[in-house]
């Protein structure tokens, strides 16, 4: 798979890894040629719209804006996030602003490097409603965001019903100290959301989990998105940047 085409599925795995979770909250979602849209998601990590191939040529950048216009007139909406998967359009006409542009990362099929084993760290899927809060509180704490006023604010249960999507968990003795998601879909392994709590951090375990997510299914490429203080710990993995994405809102 070429670096288009995995860029194009990469978006697609985006789309389907935010229908499965914002599905599960009760808001609606549709996929169309160019985006994946939900009106309103609600909880903050969530996109409202994600473009999933790259237009080419005037006629195509017009049919993508004209879809995304439509969506932004929703009055169901209630804000906006919408992630240019490619970095190709100037949404600044339709009245959004650029937040951030951030990188794809890609790593093709194969065996997955192997590092020593962390003593004190005990790494499992999350199978229960119990597990699933305590790693929705980790994540919360590891990416600073507010802690939800109620569980599953953010991850429902109904997400660990889908046998595409994979919830991942640290644990040091009975703590949840880290997490990860990853999702399956477009023929590629989408990695999403790693993240460790304060104190627990620069010990490997942002790269047990990225391991952990790899052998879920060894033999599809994976991607994620980066943040740029990881990147080097996702190159000795093995991936490469293979493109660069968009944030408006």
């Amino acid at each position: 798979m070429d670096d288009g085409a995995l860029l194009e599925a990469a978006a697609d795995n985006l789309a389907g890894w935010h229908e499965c979770s914002v599905g599960a909250l009760g808001f609606a979602s549709a996929t169309g040629p160019w985006w994946w849209t939900s009106p309103s998601p609600g909880p903050w990590i969530y996109f409202t719209a994600i473009l999933r191939r790259v237009p080419n040529g005037r006629p195509e950048i017009t049919a993508a804006l004209d879809a995304l216009r439509a969506h932004l007139d929703d009055p169901a909406g209630s804000y906006e996030a919408v992630c240019d998967s490619f970095g190709v359009l100037n949404l600044e006409r339709l009245d959004l602003a650029r937040r951030m542009t951030g990188l794809w990362y890609g790593r093709p099929a194969g065996p997955i490097p192997r590092e020593p084993d962390l003593d004190d760290l005990i790494i499992t899927e999350v199978r229960s409603e119990a597990d699933l809060a305590a790693f929705e509180q980790a994540t919360c704490a590891a990416f600073a965001a507010p802690q939800p006023l109620t569980p599953f604010e953010i991850h429902s249960p109904g997400i660990l019903q889908d046998p595409a999507m994979h919830v991942i968990i640290g644990r040091v003795g009975d703590a949840v100290v880290s997490g990860a998601m990853a999702y399956r879909a477009a023929g590629v392994l989408g990695i999403y959301g790693i993240g460790t709590v304060p104190g627990h951090r620069r010990q490997g375990h942002a790269s047990a989990l990225t391991r952990a997510c790899l052998a879920i299914e060894p033999m599809l490429p994976a991607t994620l998105q980066p943040s740029i203080e990881a990147t080097g710990l996702y190159r000795r993995l093995g991936f490469t940047e293979v493109g660069r994405f968009t944030h408006w809102g």
